[in-house]
């Protein structure tokens, strides 16, 4: 079919992670359709709007926050911009604004397409995935966090956008069930894409007993990313393994956790930003991976190392809880209600230990990962859910 294809997003930290890489994928996916492409950058700093042709020849249309814009010139840069098909999609790669950014964009193209990818829900972050606490908030309890009146009215928004979305895209079951049960978004309109990657191998390395056993993280060095107890499990593991490496890749200029290492100069690196080329040669030198997130949806760097056939451990946390299914021994369980630190720090480093200590087990936990990464995770499967997903919204 003939279309033009408008990806939309907030230009923020998030773009140049997981949602980058899924704009990316997105553009790919496009492309091989033959759709027409315009990104439309909603940008913080923007203080008028603005195009201009990247280097793969894609147009972008950057756009201030809806507060300081002029709407009769967006109409006059999208009509300018768009050509004249028959269908145009509009996807948000966010719910913050998009209902007077729909309104707005239906003035030009009053028969287009809302559709949305739910990469994140803000509440996570504030409460650390914590989901009995949100039901407190949105049922009245105002009392019970101090950012309360912020979640909510959060949440309110992110349901009027959810709701004004002719299709919705979540990453993962919890972030549909999420949706139904919580935000009342009508089930017939949500398809679960998880997200999907090019392979890397054919099949997973045999690992061999390591006496300094490289253990690895990769992503945004946040609080809600729970690297700061990785490292206090690493502390743990280096009693039985004092040789042992870890490696953070991902920004951490002037991190408190770099100077939480100070003493470890020798054992723990902050790499930073990687390449791809990096980053793929150190996937393929660690012997395990880590991920203690407390909110995820459908996790990049979950996927490359099972992509890889690297086994990890990671926590039950929203999404990340069903990738792990298929090895549930190396998922942590975070007691909502009464979460302790130290405690999670001693089962982390327990888990760690299994697959450093265990080389069967490693073994057998990587060929597993590897193969539901083959079954569910590439990106092929996630390219025929999209085509299956475009044929609802224009029920050919």
């Amino acid at each position: 079919m003939e279309c033009a294809y408008c990806l939309v997003d907030i230009k923020s930290r998030a773009s140049t992670y997981g949602v980058g890489t899924y704009l990316f994928y997105m553009a790919s996916y496009i492309k091989q359709n033959n759709w027409y492409l315009l990104y439309i950058e909603i940008s913080r700093t923007a203080e008028q709007c603005y195009s201009y042709t990247d280097d793969n020849s894609y147009v972008h249309l950057v756009l201030p926050f809806f507060e300081k814009i002029e709407e009769q010139n967006v109409i006059s840069l999208l009509e300018n911009l768009i050509p004249t098909y028959k269908r145009v999609i509009f996807h948000f790669n966010m719910p913050f604004g998009l209902v007077q950014w729909a309104n707005l964009f239906r003035i030009v193209f009053p028969y287009s397409k809302i559709i949305c990818t739910v990469h994140y829900f803000s509440w996570c972050f504030i409460l650390n995935g914590n989901k009995k606490l949100l039901h407190e908030i949105i049922n009245g309890n105002k009392d019970c966090h101090p950012r309360a009146e912020t979640i909510y009215s959060g949440f309110v928004e992110n349901q009027n956008s959810f709701n004004a979305c002719d299709r919705i895209i979540a990453l993962c079951q919890f972030a549909k069930d999420h949706l139904i049960n919580d935000f009342g978004v009508n089930s017939n309109k949500i398809d679960v894409i998880p997200n999907g990657l090019e392979p890397r191998i054919e099949k997973p390395k045999k690992y061999e007993y390591s006496n300094h056993p490289t253990i690895l993280f990769v992503g945004r060095i946040d609080l809600v990313k729970g690297v700061h107890l990785l490292i206090n499990s690493f502390l743990e593991v280096r009693k039985s393994h004092p040789h042992a490496l870890l490696y953070i890749a991902g920004d951490a200029k002037d991190s408190e956790y770099m100077k939480s290492c100070e003493n470890l100069t020798n054992r723990v690196s902050f790499l930073g930003r990687l390449s791809r080329s990096e980053l793929l040669k150190l996937y393929d030198k660690a012997d395990i991976g880590v991920l203690p997130s407390f909110h995820e949806q459908c996790s990049y760097t979950a996927i490359e190392m099972m992509a890889h056939g690297l086994p990890f451990v990671s926590t039950n946390t929203t999404g990340m809880k069903e990738m792990l299914d298929i090895t549930p021994e190396n998922r942590l369980d975070i007691d909502e209600d009464n979460f302790n630190c130290k405690m999670f720090v001693q089962e982390l480093s327990a888990k760690m230990l299994r697959l450093i200590n265990d080389i069967n087990y490693r073994n057998k936990s990587a060929q597993l990962l590897f193969n539901q990464y083959k079954r569910e995770y590439t990106l092929k499967r996630n390219f025929v859910r999209m085509d299956v997903f475009f044929s609802k919204l224009y029920k050919v």
